[in-house]
């Protein structure tokens, strides 16, 4: 889904087989006050196949916010729910997920199955994440991530165990 100018997207109550959604603002050109509210979805067995698609459940770029509630990523070639600032000019996301799972994702042997860096849940290059009620498991790198430069997130009892990664203990 691709907002060129301001607008509010609200998703709910659907299930995404094969293929990553993808939430973002792809010209650079131009800032998007854009907002996404998705509850009660999953997003599983995304591929790494094409080379604009990483293989994420979820992928959100350049949003003003972006909200999961009750959501489910799992079985993913890349991150269960993966979020970044990728873009000059982007808006600094805020990102709420509560009572989301992300669960045995990188673990098919794909793109990113030997390198241990598909995690549960990321956040990329400054965006600031809440996270209640989060689980994350068996995930083939850390199931939590922050990434990149003031990239940061608050987790509230939240849950994460049995890493698949090579070096986890």
């Amino acid at each position: 889904l691709n907002q060129k100018d301001t607008g509010y997207t609200f998703i709910s109550n659907i299930n995404f087989i094969g293929q990553q959604l993808s939430f973002g603002k792809y010209n650079a050109s131009r800032v998007s006050a854009w907002d996404v509210r998705v509850r009660d979805c999953s997003f599983s067995y995304s591929p790494s196949a094409q080379s604009y698609d990483q293989g994420y459940g979820v992928y959100s770029s350049g949003l003003r916010s972006i909200y999961l509630f009750d959501c489910r990523a799992f079985l993913n070639d890349g991150d269960g729910f993966h979020h970044e600032n990728s873009l000059p000019g982007s808006y600094i996301t805020n990102c709420l997920e509560m009572d989301c799972y992300g669960f045995d994702n990188g673990n098919i042997d794909k793109m990113f199955s030997s390198t241990d860096v598909v995690n549960g849940f990321s956040v990329h290059n400054g965006v600031n994440s809440l996270r209640i009620n989060c689980d994350a498991w068996l995930n083939r790198g850390p199931n939590f991530s922050d990434i990149g430069a003031n990239s940061k997130s608050m987790q509230v009892s939240c849950n994460a165990w049995n890493s698949t990664a090579s070096n986890s203990d």
